[in-house]
This record gives C-alpha cells, sequence and structure tokens, in this order.
C-alpha cells in the first residue's frame, strides 16, 4: 500500500509524541506500527525528504534522444 508523504510525517510526528494514529483498512494494528517505526528511522538517518515517492519517470538528455532517434531512422531499434 503507498500512502502519501503528508500522511507518513503526519505518523512519524504522532509516533514521536507518543500518539497512535488511526489505523487504515487493510493492515494489521503490529504491521502498521512497524511501518511507522521504519519511516521513524529512515527519517532519522536521512532526512524527512526521504519520505517522498521517487519518481518513475526517466529523464534523457538531449545527447541521449538524438542517439535513440538516431536508432530509430537506421532501422536498430529494440
Amino acid at each position: 500500500m503507498r500512502y502519501s508523504y503528508e500522511f507518513k510525517r503526519k505518523c512519524v510526528e504522532m509516533y514521536r509524541k507518543g500518539i497512535l494514529p488511526d489505523i487504515p483498512d487493510g493492515i494489521t494494528k503490529e504491521e502498521f506500527q512497524h511501518q511507522i517505526r521504519r519511516w521513524t528511522r529512515i527519517e532519522d538517518a536521512n532526512g524527512p525528504t526521504v519520505l517522498r515517492h521517487k519518481s518513475q519517470n526517466k529523464y534523457w538528455t538531449p545527447e541521449e534522444k538524438l542517439k535513440l532517434v538516431s536508432q530509430v531512422i537506421t532501422g536498430k531499434s529494440c
């Protein structure tokens, strides 16, 4: 299950205050508490931005794009 960055931050802050947030449907209390502890340790080690989702798109440089287009034009594409 994917949680939003804001939800993760809220859960970590509540965990640090000693409060257990509402448990989402489809997960047990123990699993959710373990996940919150994991988010807390990750945030402590790397900072709060590490909890953001990573982009799934690949960014191509102009040189890489030209190389790929050239391959397609010559007929050597995948």
